[in-house]
Order: C-alpha cells, then structure tokens, then sequence
C-alpha cells in the first residue's frame, strides 16, 4: 500500500560546514595614468589587507579567542590550525590581533571621550601581570556601556588619565587612596567595601569602634533599601524625605 503523505515536520539543526575557512585569490588590474604616471592596483575587498594572507573574520576570531576566551598565544595558535587548518606562525598571530585592536580603536575612542561626559561612573582597578611584570586593569562603568584601561600603575595619574582631567560627573568608587585627587561633582564610596570595613569594626576590642559601626549599620540598611524601593517604583525621588539624623553626636 502506497503510503499517503499527511503534513510535515520541520527541525532545525546547528551543522558546522565541511570547510570552516576558504582561501580566496584577488587578480587585480594595475592602472596608469598617462598624463602623471601615477600608477596603482585595485583596491582589495573590504576585510582585506594589503600584503596580509589574513581576512578581517579570522582576524575578528583570533582576537576573541585571546581577549575573549583568554587563551594563551600557543592556544590561539593550536585552535587556528587544528581547527580551522590554517598554518599560523607566532609573527602572523601577532598582527592578526595588532588589525583586531586597530580596528576597534576608532569605537573604542569614542566611548572613552563618552564617559569622561557628566554622569554617573563606576570605577575600578585590578592587578594584571603582563610578561611577568605588574600591570593594572582600570575599568568605568556607566549603564550605557564599560571602558577598560590598560595602565602600568595604580596611581592617581590613570584615574585621570580615565576620566579626564576635569570631571564633572558623579565617581563612585572603593576607598583606594589613587581616587581622592580626581575632580568630580560628588563622589560615592563603595557600599560592600564599607561594610566590611564596618564588619571589621564592629569586633574590634576597642568599644568606641563597636559603637561607631552599630550607628553606621542602619544608615546602610535604610540607603539599600530605598534604593530597591525606588527601582521597584514604591519610592519617588522627589517625595522622599529623610525621617532625621541617623547619626548623632552626645
């Protein structure tokens, strides 16, 4: 009995292709111009390098696997050839990640020259050790979006160098020493760190510190909770009053 066909079924399936990569071959014509003598081959297609065997997409991987992925040079390297087929050596990896950063520099500039703008900005710092020596990894945040900041030192001189000389925005930060010389509107301590410091405090043998931070805890309470309050929309900025001082001199 023939079989009668009565609807179908469709499914999706994620395949890699047989050949991750092509190798393609550009033939292009030399002109000349008769009346200057100046001469010069087409343009290569856009994700081309003149004298480079590279294309910008591998380029693109190759900086992902490293700044993304955080994989070793002799990684990216093995990935690259093991994977995709391509010989690679540690030269040609090396400027396939110098065309990576150059390419998003002008983006890059312009989201650094963006939040040195008023507003509100987060910032940090941690230690990155490059070839054995020291280095620092600053970051500002912003809700629109993030700038990382490769320094060689913790000083305050990255901090402007980050920000800007002239500041006029809000900084929100640890309690790092480097932060107090920068120029800003107002300036925001890191809740947590504070709160350990006040966790630290309140078992400290000395009684005054005990004190001290049973007076501060409340304020930090009453701070994150109005601030979930207001995010949640039970709060209204411009109706909320303080109830009084919550820290007190006798």
């Amino acid at each position: 009995m023939e079989r009668q066909l009565q609807g179908t079924k469709r499914q999706q399936v994620a395949e890699l292709v047989p050949d991750l990569v092509e190798v393609w071959e550009y033939e292009r014509p030399l002109y000349r111009c008769p009346a200057c003598r100046w001469q010069g081959y087409q343009d290569l297609p856009l994700g081309c390098r003149e004298g480079f065997s590279y294309g910008g997409r591998l380029s693109s991987v190759v900086g992902w696997l490293g700044y993304g992925g955080t994989l070793s040079w002799s990684k990216q390297r093995y990935v690259v050839e093991s994977i995709f087929g391509i010989p690679m050596s540690q030269g040609s990896l090396a400027k396939l990640h110098q065309w990576f950063c150059e390419a998003l520099q002008p983006a890059y500039e312009q989201w650094w020259s963006w939040i040195q703008q008023p507003g509100v900005r987060c910032v940090d710092e941690t230690s990155y050790r490059l070839n054995g020596v020291n280095h620092w990894i600053w970051i500002a945040t912003a809700p629109e979006c993030c700038v990382l900041f490769f320094a060689p030192t913790r000083s305050s001189a990255e901090v402007k160098t980050l920000l800007g000389e002239d500041f006029s925005g809000v900084l929100s930060s640890d309690c790092w020493s480097a932060y107090g010389p920068q120029s800003a509107v107002a300036k925001q301590k890191c809740w947590a760190h504070l709160e350990g410091e006040l966790k630290a405090l309140a078992t400290s043998r000395f009684s005054e510190n005990r004190e001290f931070a049973h007076r501060v805890f409340p304020i930090i309470h009453t701070a994150r909770q109005a601030h979930r309050d207001y995010h949640q929309g039970r709060l209204v900025g411009l109706n909320f009053k303080p109830s009084g001082p919550l820290l007190k001199q006798n």
